[in-house]
């Protein structure tokens, strides 16, 4: 059987986790370009079609808008 499983290290190196209040936070748009794909796609598609199984698994999920201005919050 052939293994198809990429190996690209940690998700922080990849992008940055921030730790903001004991919380680790990661700009969503960061990962979708880390992944290669449309962020508005990535987000509707998967983020929030899967919130529920997402945070039954690691805890709730936090939104919020960054500044437009500079492309990250």
């Amino acid at each position: 059987m052939q293994n198809n499983t990429i190996s690209v290290g940690t998700p922080s190196d990849l992008f940055p986790i921030i730790l903001d209040d004991g919380v680790r936070v990661v700009d969503s748009r960061l990962i979708a370009e880390a992944l290669g794909v449309n962020h508005a796609d990535w987000f509707r598609n998967v983020v929030l079609k899967y919130k529920d199984d997402i945070e039954a698994k690691f805890s709730l999920l936090r939104f919020e808008n960054g500044d437009s201005k500079n492309k990250r919050p």
